[in-house]
């Protein structure tokens, strides 16, 4: 009762109004070809204007596969972490540099093709719903992506607060599958877990606090955060039935930290990438311990107990590499 979802409505309904436009589709499309024509493997089918209208789209046709059919994207031979990637690289490049962030990115609006030189290209269909995010708030949420992955506290808290946000460590949480913050000590994405007959009085306003700061947290979510979310929810989906051939959160840390210090000076630059790459070598030498551990404990219990009893561990660890 205390989460205004009444909020979310008039931009839901924006978004209808908008899908139902093919005019609007067409013009998605051509911004989309024209922020991204650096990237060379990106096809977006060309609109034929003459023979479209609010009601009716007409598209160049592109053929290829669509992720939806992992067997057959593997029996043709295609490489699933480059094309993941390069969706990454798309998808990044819109949040974190564009604004002009395609919204609905399931696996059936993505179809891969081999070009003439037997190059992977990725065609990006269905462009009917998208997101524009303000230089201001883009930039203040690629520090926000970036520093959450170093720890840098500092500048989580001051482009959490450029971005309008309550309690950044929340968010930070629920972006990443992963206590941040203050959110450690109420044992969130780690630690102990415990019911609530367990916890004393003191432990009880803790948890009541936390759910008061939720609601807070998300009163205060820009609104254009909605669909962006939403798309790296579905890019997360699409590496996670890949079978996470590539690091996505690291990808896309790679791009944010590129676009969220532009006006810094070389050295503090070049402090930070240090920083950030020393980063990504501990979390990849600790998610080889965890997928170790998680086979360990596998074999383990395949042999103590009955089949259907055991725990396996190994989907929460590739989920949360994902």
């Amino acid at each position: 009762p205390d989460v205004e979802f009444l909020k979310i409505v008039p931009n839901v309904l924006d978004g209808l109004e908008l899908e139902l436009d093919f005019v609007t589709e067409g013009k998605n499309a051509e911004q989309c070809a024209r922020d991204l024509a650096h990237l060379d493997f990106l096809v977006v089918p060309k609109v034929h204007w003459d023979l479209s209208s609010r009601r009716i789209l007409t598209m160049e046709y592109a053929e290829g596969v669509n992720l939806v059919d992992v067997p057959q994207l593997r029996s043709a031979g295609f490489d699933l972490g480059d094309i993941m990637r390069k969706l990454v690289r798309v998808f990044g490049e819109q949040v974190f540099n564009t604004g002009h962030v395609h919204s609905d990115p399931h696996p059936g609006n993505i179809l891969v093709r081999k070009n003439q030189n037997g190059k992977t290209e990725v065609v990006l269909i269905d462009h009917g719903l998208y997101e524009r995010l303000s230089p201001t708030l883009r930039q203040a949420f690629a520090a926000f992506w970036h520093s959450v992955i170093i720890e840098d506290d500092a500048t989580v808290q001051r482009s959490g607060q450029e971005m309008g946000l309550a309690h950044p460590d929340i968010f930070a949480t629920i972006l990443f599958f992963k206590a941040y913050g203050k959110m450690k000590k109420f044992g969130f994405g780690g630690g102990s877990h415990r019911v609530p007959s367990d916890l004393s009085e003191e432990e009880r306003k803790e948890m009541e606090e936390v759910r008061s700061m939720g609601h807070e947290m998300f009163n205060s979510l820009p609104k254009q955060l909605g669909l962006v979310i939403r798309n790296i929810r579905l890019t997360q989906g699409i590496n996670l039935s890949f079978g996470i051939p590539v690091n996505r959160t690291r990808l896309m840390a790679e791009i944010a930290v590129k676009y969220s210090h532009r006006d810094n000076d070389l050295w503090t630059s070049i402090k930070q990438r240090m920083k950030f790459e020393w980063h990504f070598l501990y979390l990849d030498v600790r998610n080889r311990l965890l997928e170790w551990a998680a086979w360990v404990y596998s074999l383990w219990t395949r042999n103590q107990t009955k089949d259907g009893d055991r725990t396996d561990l190994t989907q929460a660890v590739a989920f949360l590499r994902a």
